[in-house]
């Protein structure tokens, strides 16, 4: 039939049927029907010389014939598509990402050595095969795709697979050239989670049919996966920062894995992590403070398995800029020497992020001051300039009376905090909270308390209590509700230890009595 024909049969299913008479099809079937019911009328005069067998099989003869004739007089044609080289085009993208590096073919062959022997080998190499029917153009795909050339190599080293955006890449740059088809080859492993379907859209209106070629083993492999690692491009040095890293199994029944962080070949952190029926994949979270200015290079590592064939998917590696960082400076005005200012000072010196002015009042006329106290811009106790004031980022304010102060140095202490948007501190005690001294002073006014004067609840001062507000007796620090939540009051990540820990702190010796917290404190 194929001889007869010229061309396989297959070709047909592709051809298209016409006229060479250029007539309606209704107006060609009424025709037909035509001949039909002339010849059926040209034998009724016969009805009685012949059976209705016999008459029956000379109508459809004559019928048949007389169609014949038409059919041939309207000249029927059938077009069968051919290719031209020289005008027709196949797109064949190659799946470039590490996953096409697993070793799970035959004869232990990893997947990319499988592509490079099906489209490349001398032999029986499709590509040469393929040229002798289309202009091929070849891309190499992963995260995004890649116009190669048949000399250019495949390394499997891109991050991940994303065939929809490698897809439209493609398209684009091959936008108004006649494409015939598109050959896409792949292990399948998509980690885009995008929707093909505006792909698929673009590929039906150019008419462009995809042909999938998958590679690599049908059966799941057991691996460990690191998923992703959110962290940071830009910090400052000496600053604490977290990075969240996510990691998953696969195949594999309940384990725990090891997961840690590498500065350019030295290990910061290691944890580990319980991957078990509930959690197929965890986030954790990792942190470290930067000690070096500069762009270093991270590493998180999962720890394979001694039968993990898919390793290059165990480990990350990014980019963080670590900038030289701007210390916080610091204002720390003390009425009286006392353990407060002792460990303060000491704390807030031993950070490396903290620049810190100190001055405490050691007699009714003396002053004690951190670094020098003369010359220009300087001061004594506290600021006269609110430009000099505003140069801090944050003030402390320990056991100071406020006729220790100007009005204009306690106004400018509230616009310090109103617009300089800084931070202010008061720790109590007999001459500050406890004095009563700060009522009716722009401190009062930005205080979340309200003060009390020198009475308990509006009853005369007891003279039990030195200072009116101010009680010597010891308490027992204990947290409220909010408290216990509270990240600064958390000395243990757990809560039942947190509380016991808390319990087990000595006693307060005094404390500062404040009428109530003002209404959103």
């Amino acid at each position: 039939m194929e001889e007869l024909l010229k061309y396989p049969i297959n070709v047909f299913q592709k051809s298209e049927f016409f006229f060479g008479v250029g007539l309606p099809g209704l107006i060609i079937f009424l025709i037909f029907l035509a001949l039909l019911a002339v010849t059926i009328l040209a034998y009724r005069g016969a009805i009685s010389r012949t059976n209705r067998l016999f008459r029956g099989l000379l109508i459809a003869f004559r019928a048949i014939t007389l169609m014949i004739i038409v059919f041939s007089l309207l000249k029927p044609f059938i077009t069968i598509p051919q290719i031209n080289p020289e005008d027709s085009y196949l797109l064949v993208l190659m799946d470039d990402s590490k996953s096409m590096q697993i070793a799970d073919c035959s004869e232990n062959k990893t997947r990319i050595e499988v592509v490079r022997e099906l489209l490349f080998s001398p032999q029986q190499g499709l590509i040469n095969q393929l040229k002798q029917r289309f202009k091929t153009r070849l891309f190499a795909f992963s995260s995004g795709s890649q116009r190669i050339s048949v000399t250019d190599a495949l390394n499997a080293d891109g991050d991940y697979t994303d065939i929809p955006k490698s897809l439209s890449e493609a398209l684009e740059d091959l936008k108004g050239v006649p494409l015939s088809g598109a050959v896409l080859i792949s292990d399948g492993a998509d980690k885009s989670g995008k929707d093909i379907a505006k792909v698929g859209y673009r590929l039906r209106q150019r008419k462009v049919p995809v042909h999938a070629v998958g590679i690599g083993s049908t059966e799941g492999v057991n691996d460990l996966e690191l998923v992703r690692v959110d962290a940071p491009q830009k910090v400052e040095e000496n600053y604490p920062i977290e990075i969240w890293i996510t990691v998953r199994r696969s195949g594999y029944s309940s384990r725990k894995v090891i997961v840690t962080l590498n500065q350019e070949g030295r290990e910061l952190k290691n944890q580990v992590v319980n991957l078990d029926k509930k959690h197929q994949s965890q986030r954790i979270s990792m942190k470290f403070i930067p000690r070096t200015p500069g762009t270093h290079k991270y590493t998180v590592k999962v720890h394979p398995e001694p039968d993990e064939i898919i390793r290059q998917n165990n480990e990350k590696k990014f980019l963080i800029k670590i900038s030289a960082s701007q210390k916080t400076k610091i204002l720390y005005v003390e009425g009286n020497p006392r353990w407060e200012f002792k460990f303060i000072r000491r704390s807030l010196e031993n950070d490396p992020n903290v620049q810190l002015t100190a001055r405490v009042m050691t007699a009714p006329n003396t002053i004690w001051g951190l670094g020098r106290m003369s010359g220009e811009g300087k001061f004594e106790l506290y600021p006269e300039s609110e430009e000099e004031l505003f140069s801090y980022d944050g003030i402390i304010w320990g056991n100071v009376d406020a006729a220790k102060f100007s009005l204009q140095q306690l106004e400018y202490t509230a616009d310090f905090v109103k617009t300089r948007g800084g931070g202010f501190l008061m720790l109590g005690g007999s001459r500050s909270l406890g004095s009563g001294t700060y009522i009716n002073t722009p401190i009062a006014n930005m205080l979340p308390v309200e003060l009390e004067r020198n009475s308990e609840f509006g009853n005369p001062p007891n003279p039990l209590f030195k200072g009116g507000t101010f009680r010597n007796s010891e308490f027992e620090f204990k947290l409220t509700p909010e408290g216990k939540s509270e990240p600064m009051l958390r000395l243990d990540a757990d809560a039942s230890k947190n509380d016991a820990r808390w319990r087990a702190m000595p006693t307060l010796k005094g404390y500062s009595w404040v009428k109530r917290a003002k209404p959103g404190a």
